[in-house]
């Protein structure tokens, strides 16, 4: 690596807030792979860091095994995946946006539309070559109007950069268009609810590469077995059967919010993003 790519690397990973380290000889003041598997172990410092199941690693709490990452862990292994099933093939519920902004303003096929302020759009570019696909609507978004407001849209905002992109150059949406009071992941029925809304969003873009953020996307968007985690999701090039659209999964700002060691993960799928698009913009 040239002098110049590794200063490059070295300010977006600062802009991600990733903390370079090197190997003892290289650097003795640098992070040591026995620090960075200390980090990666710790779990949420407060109450306010526990995020919802659905945007962990897995579905299910995980335990101090798998807390405690070590280095060769942090690249999943294509076997890891469950072999994949078609999507179901949901028809979109509009073709043109001034029939899909109605449909979802007006929307009450779940128990959500009760706790919401607005139901919520996406926005951004509607000719971009990234669409990104949230879990639902936070209490943020639902007093903003807007997909990602609050801290893990900042995020978001400084994921993008990372790989040169811009808010407005994306198209940003979520599974389920309406919050819920408690901020609980969606269940089935309320996915399947929402599923024509997003299917239309993805057929009237048109992109060429989906980023499906946090586990009810990419199970919902891979059609992958239920118990199947992010984890094993990640670090690979999926294909939403609907659109025959590439299709890559990573983990969701909320989530890295209280989980921070998983930035470098979250780096390297960015990186598969950018490779993937690349003949596209």
């Amino acid at each position: 690596m040239t002098d110049h790519s590794h200063a490059r690397r070295s300010d977006v990973l600062r802009a991600m807030g990733i903390r370079e380290w090197r190997l003892r000889s290289q650097s003795p003041d640098c992070e040591t792979i026995e620090a960075l598997d200390a980090e990666l172990s710790l779990g949420p410092s407060s109450p306010q860091a526990v995020t919802s199941q659905s945007e962990g690693a897995s579905a299910q709490k995980p335990s101090a095994p798998e807390l405690a990452l070590n280095a060769a862990q942090l690249h999943t292994s294509a076997s890891a995946v469950a072999p994949q099933k078609p999507v179901e093939q949901v028809i979109p519920s509009a073709t043109t946006w001034n029939d899909l902004i109605p449909l979802v303003s007006a929307c009450i096929a779940c128990p959500r539309h009760a706790d919401r302020t607005c139901a919520i759009v996406g926005s951004g570019s509607q000719s971009a070559a990234c669409l990104i696909v949230g879990e639902a609507p936070s209490s943020a978004d639902d007093a903003a109007g807007q997909p990602f407001a609050g801290r893990s849209g900042a995020l978001l905002n400084g994921m993008l950069a990372s790989i040169g992109f811009d808010r407005s150059q994306v198209y940003i949406t979520h599974m389920t268009k309406c919050m819920a009071a408690e901020q609980r992941p969606p269940e089935a029925s309320e996915v399947h609810s929402c599923a024509g809304h997003l299917e239309a969003e993805i057929a009237l873009v048109r992109p060429s590469l989906i980023l499906a953020l946090g586990l009810t996307a990419g199970r919902y968007l891979t059609g992958v077995d239920t118990d199947i985690s992010v984890t094993a999701l990640r670090g690979q090039v999926h294909r939403h059967a609907t659109a025959d659209t590439p299709l890559i999964v990573t983990y969701h700002p909320r989530y890295l919010l209280s989980r921070p060691s998983e930035k470098a993960r979250v780096w390297e799928d960015l990186q598969l993003a950018r490779r993937t698009l690349s003949p596209a913009v």
